[in-house]
């Protein structure tokens, strides 16, 4: 949240992108970190850090790249391997492919219905797109199908999207007086 104002106040400082993007490597969002290092690099060429940190985010984004690769191909030969179909959903997720992760998990939750952490990261996504509307549909759904892990729900980032939304506010307040979830 810091960053992000600090960012608001001057766009131009590099630091303050290389400080994102390490914060995006740590939350796994690998293209939202190359790309935080990228400016970083427009802003100052000789920033050796900010090469650094790119260089090393470029390949982790190619063993990702080669990881989802090895999971379609899995896929294809075990279509119903819901883990599988997890891990490949979080994979274009972190190369930032939010549309195919968000197919990948509905298609999940037609195969196996019951998973309340399909739903939560399906939200997630639909947060991380700007969706709030779905979003919040499917962070209700998946309080319903039983997601009961409060602390994840109030400090995910992935759901900074629909923090400040009255729906939000008001199953954190039903769930802190016991009157709701």
């Amino acid at each position: 949240h810091y960053l992000s104002l600090s960012l608001k106040m001057n766009p131009n400082d590099a630091d303050t992108h290389i400080a994102i993007g390490v914060l995006m490597m740590n939350l796994g969002r690998v293209k939202d970190a190359v790309d935080h290092f990228s400016e970083a690099l427009k802003i100052s060429p000789g920033s050796e850090e900010a090469c650094s940190y790119q260089n090393n985010a470029l390949i982790y984004e190619t063993k990702i790249n080669e990881r989802i690769t090895i999971l379609e191909q899995e896929k294809a030969k075990a279509p119903d391997n819901t883990s599988n179909i997890n891990k490949l959903a979080v994979m274009y997720s972190q190369v930032g492919k939010i549309e195919k992760a968000i197919k990948e998990l509905e298609n999940l939750v037609e195969k196996k219905p019951d998973n309340p952490e399909v739903y939560y990261n399906i939200a997630c996504l639909y947060s991380r797109k700007g969706d709030v509307v779905r979003a919040e549909q499917w962070l209700k759904n998946a309080i319903d199908k039983g997601f009961k892990n409060w602390k994840l729900i109030e400090e995910d980032p992935d759901l900074n999207n629909i923090r400040e939304t009255e729906y939000f506010k008001k199953i954190i307040k039903d769930k802190a007086s016991g009157t709701g979830y």
